[in-house]
C-alpha cells in the first residue's frame, strides 16, 4: 500500500504526457487523487490480478497491471491493462521484461489468450501489431462522460508473442546506449506486496 501514492503519480505524468489527444476534463478527471483511490482499490482487493512497479535506487519509475478480462466487447480470458514508464525509462529492456513478467502471471493463472486497449492516437500501438497481437475491436470509448476511440488487441499466441518479446531484450541490451543506473535490473521489478505476508 505504500506504494500507492507513487503509482498514483506515474500513472498521471504518463497520461498526461502520452494522451495529450485526450479531453482536457477527462485528464483532470483522473488527477493523483482519483487515480490513488482507484490503485488502492485494485491492490486491496486484487482478485485474480497482479500489479508490479519497477524500481530504480528504491524510487517508482513504472508500473504495469494484468487483471481478468471483464470487458464483454472483446474475447480474451486476460488483459494487459496497464504498464506505464516514465520518460527517461523508455527504450530499455525494462520495456518488454515488464511485459514477460504480466505473461507469466497469466501462464500462472491458466489463460491462454489476452487483451489490451490502445487510443486510436496513440502511436505506441503501433508495437502491439509487430508483437503478433491483432486488433479486434473499434470502438469510442466513455470515460465520465469523455469519449475517445481506441482499438482492442487480442493474443491467442501467448508463446509466440513470449519470444518476440525476448528477441527485443537482447537487442536492446545489444544496443546499450541507457546509462548503467538506467539498465534493466531484475531485482528492481517486483510485485506489490499486501504486507500479511502474501506477495501479490
Amino acid at each position: 500500500m505504500q506504494d500507492v501514492e507513487a503509482i498514483a503519480s506515474v500513472h498521471v505524468a504518463c497520461w498526461a504526457e502520452c494522451y495529450p489527444f485526450l479531453p482536457l476534463g477527462l485528464h483532470e478527471k483522473r488527477g493523483i487523487l482519483e487515480r490513488a483511490e482507484q490503485w488502492r482499490r485494485r491492490i486491496v482487493d486484487p482478485g485474480l490480478s497482479c500489479t508490479y512497479v519497477l524500481e530504480d535506487a528504491g524510487r517508482i519509475v513504472g508500473f504495469s497491471h494484468v487483471m481478468d478480462n471483464r470487458d464483454t466487447d472483446i474475447a480474451a480470458q486476460a488483459e494487459l491493462h496497464a504498464c506505464y514508464f516514465l520518460p527517461e525509462y523508455r527504450r530499455l529492456p525494462a520495456g518488454p521484461q515488464m511485459m514477460l513478467r504480466l505473461l507469466d502471471h497469466v501462464d500462472t493463472i491458466g489463460w491462454t489468450s489476452f487483451c489490451l486497449w490502445a487510443w486510436l492516437q496513440n502511436p505506441v500501438r503501433r508495437t502491439y501489431g509487430a508483437l503478433g497481437l491483432h486488433p479486434e475491436v473499434r470502438r469510442d470509448r466513455v470515460i465520465e462522460g469523455y469519449s475517445a476511440p481506441e482499438i482492442g488487441y487480442v493474443c491467442n499466441d501467448i508463446p509466440a508473442v513470449r519470444r518476440r518479446l525476448e528477441r527485443n531484450v537482447i537487442q536492446l541490451e545489444r544496443r546499450g546506449g541507457a546509462s548503467r543506473n538506467q539498465r534493466y535490473c531484475s531485482d528492481r521489478l517486483r510485485p506489490i506486496a499486501l504486507r500479511n505476508g502474501i506477495d501479490r
